[in-house]
């Protein structure tokens, strides 16, 4: 963009000769001559469209390098794979035909050798199916707010000189390199810590569940802060995934004298009568999926408890009705009942403290899930 003069360095919109809108080269090439080539007085404003036109185009080189990786993968995918087609069709004809070993050996050999080839040439080049990912991560998380920092400073006139705004726009540039996505990955690596044994929930998960419970804590319990005691939450999960109306009314009863804390927050969240709160439930509904409680060794222990507790309370309510009284007190079987636990009784007692001495770690074999998690330096 010159005239007679030379190259055109006034601050209004540049044009072309022809009176085109220039491409963003144009006018970063035009940006940067005049940032390094005029005075003092006008070298501030330069500078600053330097950098602005500089991190822009440098913005679109890296939409367009990924591009070219994703063009490269795509290209080396498609390759391969008709390689393995071609190879497994000439050793079936091979096979068919009636050749002998040697010539099928060959073609194993050739297809082995050229498998090799093609992950070699993805694994230099960094050709991952996550390139979308990759780069979606790059720009927001650390080209966005290092450009958006180089911006801020042009624009305040924090750059003494060109060669200083120079050496940034650079640095920045090299952000979206081969060498700093292998950086990227070797760091992210080195960052992530293993967590072994997690066949549970993941740290995500769990996170989104505490704040859901404190949504149901605060539900349950009208104008008091605080929290659920350890294994609150599972005792009203039970309740709440009870599918018929009236085993729900049943399983209420029994956590209420299993867990009397938890009387007040069937009732706050009417889980003991025939409608429920309807939050209530959703809230219960998601955190389950979230900690993945339907699995889990707690909530197995739960149920059973509540079955030996309702098939208690059934039996002493058919007891109870059946009985006949005096009005001297109970009868005979009544009091022999109080003064003896019958068999029935203390094999319920058996059955409850097996239930709750139990070890999940003694049922299971060992797990071998793992999850890779943030530091919680990074968090």
């Amino acid at each position: 963009m010159k005239d007679t003069t030379g190259v055109k360095c006034g601050l209004s919109p540049a044009a072309t000769v022809d009176g085109s809108i220039p491409t963003e080269i144009e006018r970063f090439t035009q940006a940067m001559y005049c940032a390094y080539s005029t005075d003092e007085s006008q070298q501030g404003p330069w500078i600053r469209r330097f950098v602005e036109k500089g991190v822009t185009l440098s913005d679109q080189t890296c939409g367009l390098f990924f591009d070219t990786l994703e063009r490269r993968r795509v290209d080396a995918a498609y390759a391969q794979t008709n390689m393995n087609i071609g190879g497994t069709a000439v050793t079936a004809v091979l096979s068919a035909a009636g050749h002998n070993a040697r010539s099928a050996f060959n073609v194993a050999t050739a297809l082995a050798f050229g498998n090799a080839w093609f992950e070699n040439y993805k694994g230099n080049f960094v050709l991952t199916p996550q390139l979308g990912k990759l780069h979606e991560k790059l720009k927001t998380e650390l080209r966005k707010p290092i450009g958006d920092r180089i911006k801020e400073r042009a624009a305040s006139g924090d750059y003494a000189s060109f060669d200083l705004a120079k050496v940034d726009l650079q640095e920045y540039d090299e952000l979206c390199s081969h060498k700093a996505i292998v950086l990227l990955l070797e760091r992210s690596v080195e960052a992530a810590q293993i967590r072994t044994f997690a066949t549970g929930p993941s740290s995500a998960d769990v996170e989104q569940a505490e704040v859901l419970e404190a949504e149901l804590f605060a539900l349950a319990n009208p104008g008091v802060s605080g929290a659920f005691a350890k294994g609150e939450v599972e005792e009203l999960y039970v309740v709440a995934m009870t599918a018929s109306k009236e085993r729900r009314l049943l399983v209420a009863a029994a956590i209420a004298k299993l867990d009397p804390k938890t009387a007040p927050y069937l009732k706050n969240l009417k889980l003991d009568a025939d409608a429920p709160e309807a939050r209530g439930v959703a809230f219960l509904t998601s955190i389950g999926k979230l900690r993945l409680l339907n699995d889990s060794d707690k909530v197995r222990r739960v149920r059973l408890e509540v079955d030996l507790q309702v098939e208690a309370d059934q039996k002493a309510a058919a007891a109870g009705g059946g009985q006949p009284t005096t009005p001297a007190g109970p009868s005979a079987v009544s009091a022999q009942s109080q003064a003896s636990p019958t068999v029935d009784e203390q094999a319920r007692a058996r059955r409850l403290a097996a239930i709750r001495n139990s070890s999940p770690q003694k049922e299971q074999s060992v797990r071998f899930g793992y999850e890779v998690v943030k530091p919680a330096s990074a968090r």
